[in-house]
């Protein structure tokens, strides 16, 4: 359940959010709370599903942000994937597996509770253009952010 701070916190990303990218949905309002909506990056034509998960502390704890679908996201060649590099990875940006399965986003470094879901949703963006990268050139996710 969540306190009336956070409950008012919500409802301002909320509207920020439907402004900003209305793509995103918010699921379970009240408790177990997730956003997520479609992305598709510049190049090609796949479409992913970016969640963010909050937790019971949010915004004072840091949220998860994953790659909800494709739930297996293949290097280049397909020789491999990236839910099989176990622990998290620097070159492909990630907290390795979700309990659920999916890849975990690594979105920052740090957690500052004046982030917003505007943010973390541009970070997971961003990766998603990396990775479509990583697909086209065989480039890292890193590789491609640093660019």
């Amino acid at each position: 359940m969540w306190s009336p701070d956070q409950r008012h916190r919500l409802a301002l990303e909320k509207k920020q959010l439907h402004r900003a990218m209305s793509q995103f949905e918010f699921f379970n309002p009240t408790r177990d709370t997730y956003i997520e909506g479609p992305v598709t990056p510049t190049v090609g034509s796949q479409v992913f599903r970016l969640r963010l998960i909050l937790t019971p502390n949010y915004p004072h704890e840091k949220p998860s942000l994953i790659v909800s679908s494709p739930q297996v996201l293949w290097k280049r060649g397909n020789l491999a994937t990236i839910n099989s590099l176990g622990a998290s990875s620097h070159e492909f940006h990630t907290y390795g597996k979700h309990p659920s399965g999916c890849v975990a986003i690594c979105f920052m470094n740090g957690w500052d509770a004046s982030m917003t879901m505007i943010a973390i949703f541009i970070r997971g963006m961003l990766w998603c253009e990396g990775y479509a990268a990583h697909l086209r050139t065989g480039e890292s996710i890193a590789e491609f952010i640093n660019k």
